[in-house]
């Protein structure tokens, strides 16, 4: 559970807090995973990266006041220009390319960001639907977004046995976070 709201700062009027305000909201949830073999899906593997250069990118400041958002207009374009090489990176090493991936699970952090994940790696809007659903219905709910995103997906049809996707989600430091994942 995470409580982006708590970072509302009444007295400051900075582009930083009023997006903020209006981008982030509040989630909770939460996933089992066990090493049982269950049909669903199945992480094969996880990959976390930390843009180097960019701590000052979102984040939070601790002041006597409470939280206060740091939260750079670059953020979209610091995951821009690190996805593709990064996710790249990941799938060589189970001996799998871009192509073979046929579901994404994506961390909707904005309609900029999430439309540029799409372009570096080639998706289309359709391929990204339970993202795309989940930012208009909720809008960024930090960490827990994913997890919607996920649940969004998991409402739909199945894919195939043995088909492979990709979760991704991103945060503070900044950083990506993913798993590879498989339909059993």
């Amino acid at each position: 559970m995470e409580l982006p709201t708590l970072t509302l700062q009444r007295d400051d009027p900075s582009p930083a807090n009023l997006v903020s305000c209006a981008l982030f909201g509040d989630g909770a949830a939460a996933t089992v995973l066990t090493g049982r073999p269950a049909r669903g899906l199945q992480v094969v593997g996880t990959h976390s990266h930390l843009i180097p250069d960019s701590l000052d990118a979102m984040g939070f400041d601790l002041k006597g006041s409470g939280f206060h958002i740091v939260l750079s207009r670059s953020v979209p374009q610091l995951i821009r220009a690190e996805i593709g090489a990064v996710t790249l990176d990941f799938l060589q090493r189970h001996q799998l390319a871009r192509a073979d991936l046929r579901f994404f699970l994506l961390h909707p952090g904005g309609q900029k960001l999430l439309a540029y994940v799409e372009e570096e790696m080639g998706l289309l809007p359709e391929q990204t639907l339970p993202s795309w659903k989940v930012l208009s219905e909720y809008g960024n709910l930090s960490s827990a977004t994913v997890l919607f995103v996920m649940k969004e997906f998991l409402a739909g049809p199945p894919p195939q046995s043995g088909e492979h996707g990709l979760l991704a989600a991103f945060g503070p430091g900044f950083s990506m976070e993913m798993c590879l994942l498989q339909w059993n």
